[in-house]
């Protein structure tokens, strides 16, 4: 992602893939996380509509924002149409390529609970960046 300082009080937020698709938006010093969200967004909408391995897309993003967070387990199975899981602590993030859910899930003792599930198709950077501070 690349930001571009345009004037004082405009700046350019970039998103460019490895096969040259950019995403964009611009803001402010004052909105500049909302151009951030917008420009992600633009993103997240692209992949979905051309991505062949869009499963392995939102677990890469997924991996990429929770970079500075200790995995306890993580693992994604090409051999189950792209099913992956995500584990921190005792929290777990599970997405199902059977039923194209993504679904977090807490454990109590020795039980894990479902509190969240959301289709892929309806998912949005919001709920991603929300998903991510549950974890």
């Amino acid at each position: 992602m690349g930001l571009n300082v345009v004037s004082r009080y405009r700046i350019e937020v970039l998103i460019v893939d490895d096969y040259g698709r950019q995403a964009g938006a611009t803001g402010t010093d004052d909105d500049l996380g909302i151009a951030i969200a917008t420009c992600e967004q633009y993103v997240l909408d692209i992949e979905r509509q051309i991505s062949k391995n869009f499963e392995r897309f939102l677990y890469d993003l997924f991996v990429l924002k929770l970079n500075k967070k200790v995995f306890t387990n993580k693992e994604y199975n090409y051999t189950a149409i792209g099913s992956w899981f995500i584990e921190i602590a005792d929290k777990q993030l599970i997405f199902d390529g059977n039923d194209c859910d993504l679904t977090f899930r807490h454990k109590e003792g020795d039980v894990w609970l479902n509190d969240i599930s959301i289709k892929i198709a309806e998912l949005t950077i919001k709920d991603i960046d929300e998903l991510i501070e549950k974890l």
